[in-house]
């Protein structure tokens, strides 16, 4: 019986003489080192990033409420280096990023009273597979960027080539389509109570695929060109879901809908007199073409 606090009989002696009466008692038990197990990954395992770290304390009645460090040492970095400090979860979501494929990582979780009297940890060594970096991305298709966090557990603000970018606080973004404009390096600086970190950088790339190689403008009529108030596309057969898109010639859009027959008219009256680029592109039939046409 560890615990006990209630009344008791109490008998012995005293200056030799027997002795009996009623008191009162609180019983505790000395504490222990909190015993750490580290449950995901495996020893050995080849682990990545879609999975949390994962573990448990043993004599869970000891030291709490426990607070948790996670470090790592490798081969190179045998000092333990300290990655997030202060958690109160038993799993963390880690981002390999920065090692190459199968690096050997030894992994140590510490947990720790919060008078910093108690303390234990548990170790695992297992290889990583690092989050993707570097994308290449066909324009027209779509892009998407997933932390893998849970969305309660932080505040994420999106960077694009260093500066806020406007998306919400979410540990995944999406662009869809993408043009030659989402091209650049993209981060996210992600807070909590305890720690603020940014993430690696992720270098998008925006190429033609194959399948845009062969730009035919033969196949698609636009007139009147030079334009003035409106201008008319026709399409060679009736076609779903094709975006078009209109840039001047600094590459800026400014113009975007979706055609979903082989005929269209765009209202062209609020356009600056200038040339201009008008692309089609159809991602489900992995083809996009291109037209210029002068705005009067």
């Amino acid at each position: 019986m560890r615990f006990y606090e209630g009344s008791i009989l109490i008998t012995g002696t005293h200056k030799g003489n027997a002795v009996t009466g009623m008191g009162f008692a609180e019983l505790v038990h000395s504490y222990e080192k909190p015993a750490l197990l580290i449950h995901q990954p495996n020893e050995n395992e080849i682990w990545n990033n879609s999975s949390p770290i994962t573990w448990a304390v043993s004599n869970a009645d000891d030291g709490n409420p426990l607070k948790f460090d996670f470090t790592i040492s490798t081969a190179s970095a045998p000092n333990f280096k300290k990655e997030f400090f202060g958690l109160t979860d038993t799993f963390l979501y880690w981002n390999p990023g920065s090692f190459i494929k199968d690096s050997i990582i030894t992994a140590k979780i510490t947990g720790y009273s919060t008078d910093n009297t108690l303390s234990g940890s548990g170790q695992r060594v297992f290889k990583v597979q690092p989050l993707q970096t570097e994308f290449s991305i066909c324009p027209g298709e779509s892009f998407n960027l997933d932390l893998n966090l849970n969305p309660a557990d932080y505040f994420y603000s999106w960077l694009y080539n260093g500066e806020n970018a406007d998306y919400a606080s979410q540990p995944a973004i999406q662009i869809n389509p993408v043009s030659p404009e989402s091209e650049g390096i993209y981060a996210c600086i992600v807070t909590n109570d305890y720690f603020i970190d940014t993430t690696n950088n992720f270098n998008l790339q925006i190429s033609p695929c194959t399948w845009q190689k062969n730009i035919q403008s033969t196949s698609l009529k636009i007139y009147p060109n030079p334009c003035d108030n409106f201008l008319m596309i026709n399409l060679p057969i009736r076609v779903a879901d094709c975006l078009i898109s209109i840039k001047n010639v600094n590459g800026t859009e400014v113009y975007r809908s979706v055609i979903q027959a082989s005929t269209d008219e765009i209202e062209t009256s609020n356009l600056n007199p200038g040339l201009y680029m008008l692309e089609i592109i159809n991602p489900s039939a992995r083809n996009i073409q291109i037209y210029k046409f002068v705005k009067n």
